[in-house]
């Protein structure tokens, strides 16, 4: 039997002359549906002609590129006030900032005041645009008719103020006495000796050859020229 076409006159505006079959509210729903389209796109444009009238994001001012040419004659006044000043090279590109924040940190440390510091991002700069990538190695040369090493860990009697730290600048092999002896010598810049050290399988020798100030380095020479190392 077919349903009787009869209209539902108590809808909301707009439902009248609606099928009653066909469920006045589904009708509301779309309407309300479209109506709530409408008041999004009306507000997606309001908020589109607001942004036309903020001002834009400051945007921050570029630093200028580092002088190097400048700037190197601070970095050798500064970083070789205490050492030989270390070439861009010792280090790739991203540890220079580490090493570079641990130099400044050293002089701090040392209470020295009389080197006039550049600045650190300066010091920075230069070491990483001189500096390579990454450091290559070559490998080391086979020596076909040489005997590998043979090592023997020994203590040697080390005085009472090394106990506290070391800040070993520079070692230098110096030619044993004897086939069956090692020497060396090296500097310490924290407690500001310069030692030297003569071993063999049976016994060490342990002594000290200067007292300076932050020594840290050292060269085999013969100063009054004759014939022997000093």
């Amino acid at each position: 039997m077919r349903p009787t076409e009869t209209t539902n006159s108590g809808c909301v505006p707009g439902c009248a002359g609606v099928p009653h079959y066909l469920e006045c509210s589904g009708v509301q729903r779309i309407k309300r549906i479209s109506v709530s389209f409408a008041l999004l796109v009306a507000a997606g444009f309001g908020l589109a002609g607001c942004g036309h009238d903020r001002a834009p994001a400051p945007v921050a001012a570029l630093q200028p590129a580092v002088d190097l040419d400048a700037v190197r004659p601070q970095v050798e006044r500064f970083c070789g006030g205490c050492h030989a000043v270390p070439p861009p090279g010792s280090f790739p590109k991203d540890r220079w900032p580490h090493e570079v924040e641990r130099g400044y940190e050293f002089y701090l440390l040392s209470g020295r005041t009389d080197l006039a510091m550049p600045r650190r991002s300066d010091v920075t700069e230069y070491y990483r645009r001189l500096a390579p990538d990454r450091l290559v190695f070559p490998p080391p040369a086979r020596q076909p008719e040489s005997k590998p090493g043979r090592f023997i860990r020994s203590e040697p009697p080390w005085p009472a103020d090394a106990r506290a730290g070391l800040a070993v600048a520079h070692i230098l092999a110096l030619p044993g006495s004897t086939s069956q002896q090692s020497e060396l010598a090296w500097c310490d810049m924290q407690l500001g000796t310069v030692s030297w050290l003569a071993a063999n399988p049976h016994e060490h020798k342990l002594g000290g050859l200067a007292q300076l100030s932050h020594p840290d380095h050292l060269c085999q020479t013969d100063l009054d020229g004759d014939g022997q190392r000093d």
